[in-house]
């Protein structure tokens, strides 16, 4: 025995109406791809720092509910890794339902200004637009790099490989003087500018023998006071030479 709804009764057709209506809210909760809160809730990321999990959907062309029904787990996975924060991607559907993506994120080491756009140096080289709703990140600045646009093929060189090279040895030679740096200034053909927000005076590095200069920028910082000098009296601190570290004024300069 089959049921057959007839519309023409008042009772009836009070609740095909009210059928209706749930019908319609369900179905635009459910389709509804234009704010992409339900692929939100169904989606969970882990690993992602620099970016959250909205960015991510966004740039993998998948923020909206329909497009994330519309391909599969695969697909997710191929876009999300082709993210230039991305180092590797996986992605699973957990117990729960939920799509869970797991992220290893490139670690940013340093900016770079190209063509008067930001970049980010990552620690295996790799050169990565800056995305503005990228967290807060506090990084030194390498400056008057001779590249007018990134080079080809992802990764620094030249320059900005020697900017790579400053910052990763700074930060292995003395971590709280690489929280401290500012800008690493690309503008000497020679010899590299570095300027720290603790201290007054800038510091020359030779673009070779970078860790022997570092090393030598740091007793400076540390030990000047036995010599009882004041750094930030000066203008500059020249640590490129083995036997003196020079620092100078505009007109004149002393010797350690």
């Amino acid at each position: 025995m089959k049921f057959k709804l007839d519309i023409n009764k008042p009772l009836a057709r009070s609740v095909a109406i009210f059928a209706a209506l749930v019908a319609v809210i369900v179905g635009f909760a459910y389709f509804g791809g234009s704010t992409g809160e339900l692929t939100k809730a169904r989606v969970r990321f882990e690993g992602a720092e620099l970016l959250d999990k909205s960015s991510y959907l966004k740039f993998a062309r998948m923020e909206t509910d329909s497009a994330l029904r519309a391909g599969d787990l695969p697909t997710l996975r191929d876009r999300v890794r082709q993210h230039p924060y991305i180092l590797s991607a996986s992605v699973e559907r957990a117990a729960d339902g939920k799509i869970v993506v797991r992220v290893v994120e490139r670690e940013p080491i340093a900016v770079a200004i190209v063509g008067g756009k930001p970049y980010l140096i990552m620690s295996d080289r790799a050169l990565a637009p800056y995305y503005p709703e990228a967290k807060a990140l506090n990084l030194p600045v390498a400056i008057n790099t001779e590249y007018k646009e990134p080079p080809p093929g992802g990764f620094v060189a030249d320059d900005l490989l020697h900017a790579y090279r400053v910052a990763l040895a700074i930060k292995a030679v003395d971590a709280t003087m690489y929280d401290r740096l500012s800008d690493v200034d690309l503008s000497g053909d020679e010899s590299t500018t570095l300027r720290f927000v603790d201290m007054k005076p800038s510091a020359i590095i030779e673009r070779t023998n970078v860790p022997e200069n570092l090393l030598r920028l740091r007793e400076t910082r540390e030990g000047a006071s036995a010599f009882r000098v004041d750094v930030n009296d000066y203008d500059y601190v020249d640590v490129r030479y083995r036997r003196h570290i020079f620092l100078g004024r505009e007109n004149r300069e002393t010797s350690l």
